[in-house]
């Protein structure tokens, strides 16, 4: 079977299957290398994209705390709570208008104990008299201590923040509004390199931002659209940030993004029923473009190590079949009649050891060859000199056969007789 498969000689039934097993391992090493370097890859980039949406959730966070501190502060204005306990509205709207003046919220609103707003100042013209703030109160109506909260207000989603104001029994509630648009989103993820995506509850695009990043400007206006309009790709991550997991792989021309989409809710919202999704988008490129050169190196030093171990394989089969190879072609000239055969082999190993018992076995089989050939011509010579005698008995005759027999043993030209009286 085996010599079907890699021929009869030696050298093919190391090295072909040397080379096999080689390729096969090399294969295999390339494979299970390439299915973890794209287990850590894609391990790196989800990490980075959710480090990515935590960040930014805690700058949110911040965001909220500096607006609550702002609204307590102008809460305490002692003349805005005079004005307030004593119904002045247009004294109200005056105040606050002068604070925010300064602090440029999008909205500062009041809201009285029935959560109607008495005074509202600033670029979203909400006004007067609209009920707010009735789901964000305790049982007992008042509002147990400052908030900051997302709010659906006037069809805009906005960061609210309140503080509450008890005059009396009544409480009342100073608001201030940040309106969460596409400027707001680039404000705070300024910095990060990285694009992100605001959704309302209802998975309805709020704002997004694309940051520069190392992305070539084509792509940065591709991913930008991509944001702008729905892509299925960051509604499953939005969908599946209902369970935890939020993660999903955007394509946009020939570029590869990350998404990870997270369902927060603000550090300082009491009662944590006003959420939103924050969609963070990652680019892939350079995860790509050190998964591709390393993927090259592996595989380069893969084909290295095959060749490496076929040539390794060939040499090792070389210094095992030639020396063998040698060894049977003097059996063969021995088997031939040429006791003369001598076979070099360079090395001090069993190899070796087998060529000297085989160069010392064809001297013995030369010496006793020799031997044997002169003990037959001897029983030759003997043979027709009893033939001779057998047919005559003059001396001369006799000692001619002797002599031409005695010429054939010893492979001489000539030679003489002589005879001596004892």
């Amino acid at each position: 079977m085996l010599t079907r498969i890699f021929g009869r000689h030696l050298y093919s039934q190391i090295v072909v299957p040397l080379v096999l097993a080689s390729v096969v391992v090399g294969l295999l090493a390339t494979g299970v290398a390439l299915f973890f370097l794209r287990t850590l890859t894609d391990g790196w980039v989800a990490e980075v994209a959710a480090g990515s949406v935590q960040h930014l959730e805690s700058r949110f966070d911040s965001r909220a705390l500096n607006m609550v501190r702002v609204a307590a502060l102008a809460a305490d204005d002692q003349s805005l709570r005079e004005a307030m306990a004593s119904n002045d509205t247009s004294g109200t709207q005056a105040i606050i208008s002068k604070n925010n003046a300064s602090l440029d919220f999008d909205a500062m609103l009041v809201v009285g104990p029935d959560d109607r707003i008495l005074a509202a100042v600033g670029e979203m013209r909400i006004a007067s008299g609209a009920e707010l703030l009735r789901d964000v109160r305790s049982s007992d109506g008042s509002i147990p201590k400052p908030l900051a909260t997302f709010l659906d207000i006037d069809g805009a989603m906005t960061m609210t923040a309140v503080q509450p104001i008890v005059l009396g029994t009544r409480s009342y509630g100073l608001v201030v509004v940040q309106r969460v648009n596409n400027t707001f989103l680039e404000g705070l993820a300024g910095g990060t390199g990285e694009a992100f995506a605001f959704y309302d509850p209802r998975a309805r695009r709020i704002a997004h931002t694309v940051a520069g990043g190392a992305l070539p400007s084509r792509s940065l206006a591709a991913l930008d659209e991509a944001l702008r309009v729905s892509s299925p790709a960051v509604d499953v991550a939005i969908r599946d940030a209902e369970a935890g997991l939020g993660r999903s792989k955007l394509v946009v021309g020939s570029d590869n993004y990350q998404v990870r989409a997270h369902r927060f809710r603000l550090d300082m919202d009491p009662l944590g029923t006003h959420y939103a999704y924050l969609v963070a988008v990652v680019s892939r490129q350079v995860s790509d473009e050190a998964k591709s050169t390393t993927t090259n190196l592996i595989t380069m030093w893969s084909v290295i190590a095959v060749l490496s171990l076929a040539g390794l394989g060939g040499w090792v089969a070389r210094r095992v079949s030639d020396p063998l190879v040698a060894l049977t072609g003097g059996a063969r000239r021995i088997r031939d009649g040429d006791f003369s055969t001598k076979i070099r082999v360079s090395g001090a190993n069993e190899i070796s050891d087998l060529a000297d018992s085989f160069n010392q076995m064809t001297d013995s089989l030369h010496d006793r060859s020799e031997s044997l050939t002169k003990k037959v011509l001897e029983l030759a010579t003997l043979y027709e000199m009893s033939r001779a005698l057998g047919s005559t008995l003059e001396m001369e005759t006799l000692l001619e056969s002797v002599l031409d027999s005695a010429l054939r043993i010893f492979s001489v030209d000539s030679g003489y007789v002589t005879l001596r009286d004892r």
